[in-house]
């Protein structure tokens, strides 16, 4: 499976909807096995590496196929249901730099310690689903190395 640093470079490399990059991000949040059903409301995918660099296998599980794992490339509805669902408090937002002609995708929310702000923001130029998705991968790259550095100081 991907990481998220490779998923989000992969991402900011895209130039529109990628099924690929759709089942890696579904992966990322489900357990092989597990059936999850909402927001989605559809059982999960497994891939697994091809013999052949850069492709992915689909194996259907319970005859579901990699055609239904949420357009989250594609969609902004469904990279809405990912916010809800792997950023839960944070709030999302999607907007267009007319002048520039890209896309910014930002998700806020407050620190419940000291009641601070916290955003993180990222730019597209294809649209406005992979600039909002780019965002949630950063924020949940960002969450891991916080939880990360608060291991590494509890051990210390």
């Amino acid at each position: 499976m991907t990481d998220l640093s490779t998923l989000i470079s992969r991402l900011e490399e895209a130039t529109g909807a990628d099924r690929e990059i759709d089942v890696e991000v579904c992966l990322l949040w489900q357990a092989p096995n597990e059936h999850y059903r909402e927001p989605w409301r559809r059982p999960i995918l497994l891939a697994r590496e091809h013999q052949f660099p850069g492709t992915l296998e689909y194996v259907e599980i319970s005859g579901v196929s990699a055609r239904s794992a949420p357009k989250v490339t594609e969609s902004i509805d469904a990279v809405l249901s990912l916010a809800e669902r792997v950023l839960p408090g944070w709030c999302p937002h999607v907007g267009q730099n007319v002048h520039h002609k890209h896309w910014n995708g930002a998700l806020q929310r407050v620190d419940e310690v000291n009641q601070d702000i916290i955003s993180i923001t990222a730019t597209h130029l294809a649209s406005p689903a992979l600039a909002l998705l780019l965002a949630i991968l950063k924020a949940k790259l960002s969450e891991q190395e916080t939880q990360q550095d608060g291991l590494q100081k509890g051990q210390a």
